[in-house]
């Protein structure tokens, strides 16, 4: 009898203990749906640009590809043909900028010959630091982007822009 009690007690525990620790263990276990649903968004993940040149791009990846290290002579990002059309990079912080070297579009280059960059501490005030003279320029066929130098201006936002009504992009910044 005591011999049955304890493999009763014991049986007991161990049921309750799995019973009890089911949902941790539950968690744990990687089901084929959640593996396949993971390989579903990946997939997705991998078919969403990241730069612009694709109709799904949301402005944000678009924008980046200004910034994103590619240069090959296309766009890295492209407004509509728009108002004034501007870029934008916020810095973070106001720092001291040096200079800002300007890749452009090599098969279409004369749209940014009349390039603006504006600067901002607060994204609502800014004030025009340059004005492209209107002569082309190219940057990754030529290996020779457009410099401008800034001597010393601090600013958190910096914006390029078109004056008028055009389509606006550009290579890299």
């Amino acid at each position: 009898m005591k011999k049955f009690f304890r493999n009763s007690t014991l049986g007991f525990l161990t049921a309750t203990l799995l019973l009890a620790f089911k949902p941790v263990f539950a968690s744990s276990v990687i089901t084929r749906n959640q593996i396949e649903a993971d390989w579903l968004r990946q997939e997705q993940v991998r078919r969403t640009p990241m730069v612009s040149g694709g109709a799904n791009a949301t402005p944000e990846q678009d924008a980046i590809g200004a910034v994103d290290g590619v240069k090959n002579g296309k766009w890295g990002f492209h407004t509509e043909n728009q108002e004034n059309p501007w870029w934008q990079i916020d810095l973070g912080a106001s720092v001291t900028l040096a200079r800002i070297a300007v890749y452009n579009r090599c098969d279409i280059p004369d749209r940014a010959s009349r390039l603006m960059i504006l600067v901002s501490n607060d994204a609502r005030n800014y004030e025009q630091v340059y004005q492209h003279d209107g002569t082309i320029f190219l940057g990754q066929t030529d290996k020779k982007p457009l410099e401008v130098k800034l001597d010393g201006v601090k600013a958190r936002y910096v914006r390029l822009q078109l004056p008028g009504k055009s389509y606006f992009h550009l290579d890299e910044v």
